[in-house]
């Protein structure tokens, strides 16, 4: 098995911990290497990782590390925003305990595994590249980045 998740947030969130209890067995099945191998995008389109989706599928049974599932109030108080991973903590993935009202535990089973894949895929260009890839940087960092290379794209004939 690659990826043992272990819930270290507070007790009384007990949707997440039941969250991550299902998570964790959804990733020792064999099902989830062939959802990830059919995917056709990015896993993020704002912050894609330089793999794709059959070299990540490769590792999963083979990379073995934990992921602390860690709950969080996201700062600007959205409610749509169920979880994340932060390439800067690597071996830490985050729940939004303000989104816990508006969804059940089976989305945030879905946004738990969602968010180790991506820990999986940055550990994978970590070990592969020997550094932490562009798209590792801060996420202010990278908002700007796209917004300028974008504005370099158009046909304005300015750069």
């Amino acid at each position: 098995m690659s990826i043992t998740l272990t819930y270290s947030g507070d007790p009384k969130y007990t949707e997440i911990r039941n969250a991550t209890s299902l998570a964790q067995s959804y990733l020792q099945g064999s099902e989830i290497v062939r959802v990830v191998q059919e995917r056709t995008r990015p896993f993020d389109d704002s912050n894609p990782s330089n793999l794709n989706p059959d070299e990540v599928a490769t590792y999963i049974n083979e990379e073995n590390f934990t992921l602390l599932v860690m709950d969080y109030s996201d700062r600007e108080g959205r409610t749509t925003v169920g979880g994340m991973f932060d390439p800067s903590k690597p071996n830490q993935i985050n729940i939004n305990v303000l989104a816990l009202p508006h969804r059940e535990t089976c989305e945030f089973v879905g946004v738990i595994v969602h968010e180790a894949i991506h820990a999986l895929s940055r550990r994978i260009e970590r070990k592969t590249n020997g550094r932490v890839s562009f798209y590792a940087r801060s996420r202010k960092s990278e908002k700007w980045e796209r917004r300028y290379s974008t504005l370099l794209d158009t046909n304005t004939g300015r750069k």
